[in-house]
């Protein structure tokens, strides 16, 4: 359902903002660190201590030892640029760890980069070989600084003149050209900038640039493990921009093997979390869980919210929705008290999309929607990265298809395709996506030709990317099940939705949510062609699995959550073949009446679809006042929106019949012609269900 790829876009989300903040943090980490240079006692204790405060966090104290260590400087010295270059670090981490006014922390970060900016030049007036190190470590600190400042061109040229001093076979070269691949693939999430032209350029460029990396750690026989833990990790991130989920994940699991071989690896949790969001896009479910434990096991994984919310996502893709929401409550929490994550505008969207997501699992609708309103604020100020910018787009159109708020559902689902121009892709997985729901949003209008065309495309394109066996596959097939139905084409639906179970019940096991939908809703297509031979072995086969499957959904998710709700309607129309289960068919029509009156519009599709059920089942019964009751109910509430829609020609045809079985011929025929006009006008001339209209009251 809808609700499910909901979720993954959701997730998808967080991988890019995650292996953003990763990125960024393990440029530096994977450098050599500053070495004493032979200078004086004095000096070189002044500038342990100077370092030390800095590392603890005082960095008051810290700038007030590095600036007295270069007021007794005798003169420019590389002892000097040591200490010049331990002071811009100092400026920037009081900037960024503080919570002084923007404009003091602003001030420090300007204050970082010019020192740093000079410090360069300084070095390059140098022509000894003694300061190519420095040379290298201070570039690779201006950089980051740049970098943090969304001024990645400045930070690329930073790193290319770099290169141009160090040494190719030392691991300062091997530091750099990552941290030049990080810059690039930074710049590349910066599509709205350069276009989706130079994105590309850019993501080879990070690929070229960390393969080179690669293959110069690989000569080294000192690189450190911290280095080629970055290597791999930036690797994997950008496969994984690229959409390349198993080579990302190679890429994943070999930076945890190395985290595993360095002891309290602090990249250890970042990596691992990285791995587990590229298995969730990949389908791989068996090794999230196993991965989401090594994770959890972590020390101070607990404290990360970061890594909260990505077990949350976890658990939410597998559907023990409590621990997601505990997850996220967690990572809101903890959120609050670390100023990275407080004002980091990505990680507070990415929260409220992923909880929003939740709380439509939940059936809390109203709370999914105010996350996604807190998420859009966040977009509006204007620093979240493009991609986040579509996903949350998309999410609130899906939100809106959930709750059948069509033409709200539109806006936003073909605003993401019209507005970002990398979904103009066509074999983008998010592009995809969209297109299974815009198939959606037209089978809900009643526009089979449109959905059958959008529907089978998005297929096809997610088959051919992320192959036969994903769960996203699953959820298109069952969509597309879903339009061949209401266009009578049975063998085709029965077809599509025994695939989408088989693979659901495979990939997430058979009690798992999206699972129990896929069995009521192949058990209904089979009932619905229960006329044919297949249609009728295919019910016999799945009516009483359905039941047991839809009594596990109702204990897990409660009455009056939606999808509950929809199941059903599904099971309830499954059971009603025989005047014995009638009385209980009805009962649970008027629960799913009262619980879709809750979630939907009054015209929403669903809900008028409900009650013309509901009205053929009370004829069933023989309780014709009743069933005209409902049909006219369901009539006046449909909105402007759905006055061509199909649902309003079946009740039309429906009170038509009604008053012909009364007598009252001209009324009948008034309703019928009405009725004719619209099913014609819709599904067109030759459509079955046409042709059956004419001939079941042709001669009345």
């Amino acid at each position: 359902m809808v609700a499910t790829l909901y979720i993954r876009r959701a997730s998808r989300v967080i991988s890019l903002l995650l292996m953003g903040s990763i990125v960024g943090g393990c440029a530096s980490a994977g450098g050599p660190r500053l070495q004493s240079t032979g200078v004086g006692v004095s000096t070189q204790q002044g500038r342990s201590q100077a370092d030390r405060l800095r590392r603890q966090g005082n960095f008051d104290e810290a700038i007030a030892v590095y600036e007295s260590l270069l007021a007794d400087s005798a003169g420019d010295s590389l002892r000097d640029a040591e200490v010049r270059h331990g002071l811009c670090q100092a400026y920037w981490g009081r900037a960024t760890k503080t919570t002084d006014s923007l404009e003091s922390n602003a001030g420090d970060r300007q204050k970082a980069i010019q020192i740093a900016s000079d410090l360069l030049i300084s070095l390059e007036a140098r022509p000894q070989a003694s300061s190519d190190r420095l040379y290298g470590i201070a570039s690779r600190s201006l950089g980051r600084f740049l970098r943090s400042e969304r001024r990645l061109g400045e930070a690329l040229d930073v790193y290319e003149r770099s290169l141009t001093r160090s040494d190719q076979k030392s691991a300062d070269h091997v530091a750099t050209l990552q941290a030049m691949g990080d810059a690039y693939f930074e710049r590349s999430r910066q599509e709205a900038e350069g276009g989706v032209d130079a994105a590309k350029r850019d993501l080879d460029s990070a690929l070229q640039c960390q393969k080179n990396a690669l293959g110069a750690s690989a000569k080294l026989d000192d690189c450190p493990i911290s280095l080629q833990i970055s290597i791999h990790h930036s690797l994997g991130s950008i496969h994984q921009r690229k959409s390349e989920s198993e080579s990302a994940a190679q890429s994943f699991t070999e930076a945890a093997r190395l985290c595993r071989e360095e002891d309290d690896s602090p990249q250890h949790a970042e990596v691992l979390a990285s791995l587990v969001l590229v298995l969730l896009d990949a389908g791989r479910y068996d090794d999230v869980r196993s991965q989401c434990q090594a994770l959890s096991a972590l020390p101070g994984a607990e404290r990360q919210p970061r890594i909260q919310v990505v077990l949350g996502v976890a658990a939410l893709k597998l559907g023990d929705l409590e621990e997601a929401n505990l997850k996220f409550d967690l990572a809101r929490h903890l959120g609050r008290r670390d100023a990275s994550c407080r004002d980091d505008l990505n990680f507070q969207t990415e929260l409220a999309m992923n909880a929003a997501a939740c709380a439509q699992e939940l059936g809390a609708y109203g709370d999914a929607e105010r996350y996604l309103e807190s998420a859009q604020q966040a977009l509006e100020a204007g620093k979240v990265d493009p991609r986040t910018a579509a996903v949350l787009k998309a999410n609130l159109g899906r939100m809106f298809l959930t709750m059948e708020r069509l033409d709200e559902a539109e806006v936003q689902l073909q605003g993401v395709l019209d507005e970002f121009e990398f979904m103009q892709d066509e074999r983008h997985p998010d592009r995809l996506l969209i297109l299974m729901d815009l198939a959606n949003l037209a089978r809900l209008r009643g526009h089979w030709q449109e959905a059958t065309k959008l529907g089978e495309q998005a297929v096809a394109g997610l088959i051919a990317t992320q192959g036969e066996a994903h769960p996203l596959v699953a959820q298109a097939r069952l969509e597309l099940a879903a339009v061949h139905r209401e266009e009578g084409r049975c063998s085709q639906a029965l077809e599509l939705a025994d695939q989408a179970m088989k693979a659901l019940d495979a990939q997430l096991g058979s009690e798992h949510k999206d699972a129990v939908l896929a069995c009521l809703q192949a058990a209904l297509i089979a009932a619905n062609c229960s006329d044919s031979s297949e249609g009728a072995a295919a019910f016999s086969r799945l009516k009483a699995e359905a039941g047991r499957r839809f009594k596990v959904l109702q204990d897990s998710l409660g009455q009056d959550n939606l999808e509950v709700l929809r199941a059903m309607v599904y099971f309830a129309e499954v059971t009603a073949r025989t005047p014995s289960a009638y009385a209980v068919a009805l009962q649970k029509f008027e629960v799913a009446e009262e619980g879709f009156r809750k979630h939907y519009p009054d015209g929403a599709p669903s809900l008028a679809a409900l009650r013309l059920q509901q009205g053929q089942l009370l004829e069933r019964m023989g309780k014709q006042d009743e069933a005209f009751r409902i049909y006219s109910r369901a009539l006046r509430s449909l909105d402007a929106g759905l006055k061509r829609h199909p649902i309003r020609g079946a009740l039309l045809a429906a009170l038509g019949d009604i008053h012909h079985s009364r007598g009252e011929s001209e009324r009948a025929n008034s309703r019928w012609r009405e009725a004719l006009g619209i099913l014609t006008d819709t599904l067109g001339a030759d459509h079955p269900r046409v042709l059956q209209f004419k001939k079941q009251r042709s001669g009345k």
